[in-house]
């Protein structure tokens, strides 16, 4: 009977507060503060002009000329234990303030057009110079910044169903940092610094959606944004600090990094 009474309360507490799990990685979804207030519930809502982000098949609830203008702080922070030491380390701590834009126009009874401007993949992590992990390509600094120009245009079927076409028009830079181990050349060398970089590439993607009022107050929306595909051909690799037996030099080469990403 008590390992029943035990199993019930467990199952309460589980129910009672619920633990929400996210896996984003580098992905943003803070796009807009009414559907940060909703924990992003708000593609079937989609009355403002974030809707461009969330689902731009609702922008043809808003009347005339709309703009949303603002920023959301994001302050992640992570630890690494190693299994073989028990040694903790922390990443360094870093603010980032990710900003957005959208403006919606209706332009006819029938359709709509919106512009969004934000950041949706991107931020940073970075960790001590001696942490475990330092050799690891990003192991040192590994930042995403991504900028992301999305136009749609949106058409109100009837006063129920509205669909939505845009196309995603995105800017992505890539810094990768880490350490080099130079110990096979003796007792005391230095470690030396590597920095992989791309910068200034353009990529596109699309998004459809769909806005259906079921009543008042019920309403039904789906939204779909395609992957963006990036492939960094012109770049750089630094190489600081490299020991060649004798003496130290640092090395720049230009060309092509071999970075590739799937922005989503």
């Amino acid at each position: 009977m008590k390992s029943y009474v035990s199993s019930f309360l467990k199952l309460f507490v589980i129910l009672l507060f619920p633990v929400l799990l996210y896996a984003n990685g580098f992905q943003i979804n803070e796009q807009g503060a009414k559907a940060l207030g909703m924990g992003g519930a708000f593609v079937a809502q989609a009355d403002d002009p974030s809707a461009v982000y969330f689902n731009p098949a609702g922008i043809t609830q808003l009347e005339r000329m709309q703009l949303s203008l603002g920023f959301s702080p994001i302050h992640p922070y992570a630890t690494f234990e190693s299994d073989s030491t028990g040694q903790s380390t922390d990443a360094k701590d870093k603010t980032f303030y990710i900003p957005n834009f959208y403006a919606t126009l209706q332009t006819t009874d029938k359709i709509w057009v919106g512009l969004g401007v934000f950041s949706n993949f991107g931020l940073a992590t970075e960790w001590p110079d001696n942490w475990k992990g330092r050799y690891i390509v990003g192991g040192t600094k590994a930042e995403v910044v991504t900028l992301t120009i999305n136009p749609n245009i949106a058409y109100k079927i009837n006063d129920k169903l509205s669909i939505a076409a845009g196309i995603d028009i995105q800017r992505m830079d890539v810094t990768l940092e880490n350490k080099i181990w130079q110990g096979f050349h003796g007792v005391g060398v230095e470690d030396a610094n590597s920095e992989l970089k791309g910068t200034d590439d353009w990529a596109y993607g699309w998004n459809v959606a769909l806005h259906y009022k079921i009543t008042e107050n019920w309403k039904f929306g789906m939204s779909y944004r395609s992957k963006i595909k990036h492939e960094f051909k012109d770049g750089t690799h630094n190489l600081d600090h490299l020991f060649t037996g004798t003496t130290y030099i640092d090395y720049q080469r230009t060309g092509s990094t071999n970075i590739k990403g799937v922005a989503q």
